[in-house]
């Protein structure tokens, strides 16, 4: 998951990966993104890039890799590039989406509410109320009813 907290330390793992670029993709880079990169690394933060190994096995924050994708995309990328990683990055949304929904079944998520929500009538029912609960008590089925 990506992690605001996480950007100072991605900003800078980028920053030190984009040392190692050539210097026609490098100047492909707008000036303003890598003063953005700058101002807002974490310059306390260590980080050795090894360019020994591919970038698929390098040690890197998920935020590194998102804003190195995004650079990618962006600057790098010719069109058909990019429109073959749009449609991917499609595709794995409407995956996830999938999972979300297979994971989450709407439908018994709300049978299962509706029963609790009949559980605590009928407790509610058997005890002696003040009229604050009865008050609650109504407010609660007309909202249910709304829906």
């Amino acid at each position: 998951m990506i992690k605001e907290e996480n950007f100072p330390k991605a900003y800078k793992e980028v920053y030190t990966i984009l040392q190692y670029v050539s210097e026609d993709d490098f100047n492909c880079i707008p000036d303003d993104f890598i003063q953005l990169l700058k101002e807002n690394m974490d310059t306390n933060y260590m980080f050795e890039y090894n360019p020994k190994l591919d970038f698929a096995h390098q040690t890197l924050l998920r935020e590194t890799k998102a804003i190195c994708s995004y650079i990618y995309l962006h600057y790098w990328a010719d069109e058909q590039e990019q429109k073959i990683i749009r449609e991917q990055y499609r595709k794995d949304i409407i995956e996830a989406e999938a999972k979300k929904k297979e994971q989450f079944q709407e439908t018994d998520m709300f049978k299962a509410r509706k029963k609790t929500v009949s559980a605590n009538t009928q407790v509610i029912e058997r005890q002696q109320e003040s009229i604050l609960k009865r008050i609650v008590k109504q407010i609660k089925q007309w909202l249910y009813r709304q829906q």
